[in-house]
């Protein structure tokens, strides 16, 4: 049964009675199952939760759970009351703040460093959500966390406008964009600039229009992105469902502009334009996608340097449930691709796009009570649309990965096994004359894992194989064995102990040699929600030709006055390899911080 948490009250928060401190994974909260895990914070190892918009009265439930990988499980469940106050559609404007202060000092081998900082987060929004917005902002003392070296900045920023009931829903956003017209062309950017996005209320015909900065940018320089004629680019995107009892969807994108490509050294001019189909059949279980696209990209505009080069992309998927929905207990989705983008292919707008190759790729996922299974497999030939001076490879990859929960009896009962295997190869197919000679190689790992937990402790033990043959003229192959273990223990709420520890033994072409690892920590409430003493230990000791051993220890004493401040005085020893800071071989490091946070919603 859900723990009650009591009445939300206007412009108060949620504390969420749960220690995340210790956790390993990823944490993710839905109130209402809606998403809300933008919109918490940690303070003090607990969740602190305030919600982005006014929640309406009555009863809403909160889950939280823990991500391992692709496996989850629900840790939490919580309820609350949400008041009537402040909702109702009217368009009265909620601000949120979360904030973390920090004011001290820290020696350095006994070079004193003095410590004023702020870092947050402002939001805002409307009662009937037709505004939001948001900003975060660092002012700091420290010249190496500083923004374009102002002690005072913003980091990424949004103001959007959403209009719907209408013929027509319009969104437009100004500050950070996140755009994804197509995967070929305008494709999984984060840019500064200013979007526009029409639709009708059927979502059948869609048209959209952006203009950003080419380059990522932080800072209040170029506050809007659009500033600088030679680092500034525009798209379009026009999408169109023809039938209401399909989804079939036809696009079309468009761009132009200027901005210095991914690794070039001037600024370049380009554009390009791209058609996509995607949908699906047979009641949703067969899911299809394809994208072609076109582009010039001149890396000089216009200059001496570099001439203009035209690439292509055709960029496809096929995606089948083979169970479909009635087999509720088990799902296998099966999945093809073929890619093909020419070397010379270049979009501002989809920098991060793999070129050069042309690539098949197949994938399947099975997901049951107990097991789940992932194979996939890819590759690739080189030098696509490339010169015929450059040697062409086939790159290739097949990874299989399992993850098993147990559920049997005795030891089994809590415990999950994880395995896999990754295979990495190359080989030559062609070495025109003067070209490089082959870096052909065959990497393999093998990995196997388990996981015990209980309610108050668990640990875990992996190991992992890597044979590298590489079959260059160099020949330099190796082989790695790597055995893991970890805890963490919790006998009770004011006590928890963690540890870990690591052997490695390496044989390369040359030499061998061993390398150990091992990390212990501990957390005590000396007096709980007021005192808190933690220690940490590391130690690294290796043969590794040209590395060094290494050990590290720190303690901190945090005396919390007030729920929202504490007091952190802290030591710490580090040694060899961990010592980074001073270059001096060691770091012994004094450290008193006083820390609050402000978190207001209103």
């Amino acid at each position: 049964m859900a723990q009650d948490l009591g009445q939300l009250e206007p412009g108060s928060v949620l504390v969420l009675p749960i220690d995340v401190s210790q956790l390993s994974g990823d944490v993710v909260i839905e109130v209402d199952d809606i998403d809300v895990t933008e919109f918490a914070s940690i303070v003090d190892g607990r969740l602190v939760l305030s919600p982005g918009a006014p929640l309406g009265g009555g009863q809403h439930q909160i889950t939280v759970y823990l991500f391992q990988g692709d496996d989850y499980q629900v840790i939490a469940s919580y309820s609350f009351t949400g008041s009537d106050q402040g909702t109702g559609g009217g368009s009265g404007v909620n601000i949120g703040v979360e904030a973390t202060h920090e004011l001290g000092g820290r020696t350095v081998n006994g070079d004193a460093e003095e410590i004023l900082q702020s870092t947050g987060t402002v939001d805002l929004t409307t009662d009937d959500n037709s505004l939001t917005g948001g900003v975060d902002y660092i002012a700091t003392s420290r010249s190496e966390d500083q923004i374009n070296g102002k002690p005072v900045n913003i980091g990424t920023y949004f103001l959007e406008y959403t209009r719907s009931g209408g013929k027509v829903d319009f969104t437009g956003r100004l500050g950070h964009q996140s755009l994804s017209y197509d995967r070929a062309l305008i494709n999984n950017i984060n840019r500064r600039g200013v979007s526009f996005l029409f639709n009708t209320p059927d979502d059948r015909l869609r048209f959209g229009v952006f203009s950003a900065r080419a380059a990522d940018a932080l800072g209040v320089d170029n506050f809007t992105g659009l500033a600088h004629e030679n680092d500034r680019m525009a798209g379009a995107t026009l999408a169109w469902q023809p039938f209401s009892a399909n989804d079939l969807r036809l696009s079309a994108q468009v761009y132009d502009g200027e901005g210095i490509p991914n690794g070039g050294i001037t600024f370049g001019e380009g554009d390009g334009m791209s058609f996509g189909l995607e949908g699906s059949a047979l009641n949703g279980r067969l899911r299809y996608g394809a994208f072609y696209a076109q582009t010039e990209f001149d890396e000089d505009a216009g200059g001496n340097l570099f001439v203009p080069l035209t690439g292509e992309a055709l960029l496809t998927s096929l995606e089948f449930d083979v169970f479909g929905q009635d087999d509720g207990s088990r799902a296998l989705t099966v999945g093809l691709g073929y890619e093909v983008v020419d070397e010379t292919y270049y979009s501002l707008a989809n920098p991060e796009q793999n070129v050069g190759a042309q690539t098949f790729l197949f994938s399947a996922d099975y997901i049951a009570d107990k097991l789940s299974l992932n194979l996939s497999a890819d590759t690739q030939k080189t030098n696509q649309g490339g010169p015929g001076s450059d040697p062409t490879d086939r790159i290739s990859r097949v990874s299989f990965n399992g993850y098993y929960d147990v559920q049997g009896q005795g030891f089994w009962e809590t415990a999950t096994i994880r395995f896999g295997t990754i295979v990495d190869w190359q080989d030559r197919l062609r070495t025109p004359f003067l070209a490089p000679p082959p870096e052909d190689y065959l990497d393999v790992n093998y990995y196997v894992g388990l996981d015990k937990y209980a309610d108050t402790w668990s640990w875990s033990l992996d190991y992992d194989f890597i044979d590298s043959n590489n079959k260059s003229a160099l020949n330099l192959d190796s082989t790695i064995h790597n055995l893991r273990a970890s805890f963490d223990y919790a006998p009770n709420d004011r006590l928890t102990l963690n540890g870990s520890g690591e052997i490695t033994y390496e044989k390369a072409s040359a030499d061998e040699w061993w390398k150990y690892d091992a990390g212990f920590g501990a957390q005590y409430a000396i007096v709980p929600d007021k005192w808190l003493f933690s220690v940490n230990a590391n130690y690294t000791g290796t043969g590794e030709p040209f590395a060094e051993n290494g050990g590290a220890f720190s303690s901190d004493l945090t005396w919390q006055f007030n729920p929202a401040a504490e007091l952190v005085l802290s030591a710490a020893y580090n040694d060899g390899s961990y010592a980074g800071e001073s270059g001096a071989g060691h770091d012994t490091i004094f450290g008193l911080l006083l820390r609050a946070n402000t978190s207001i919603f209103k």
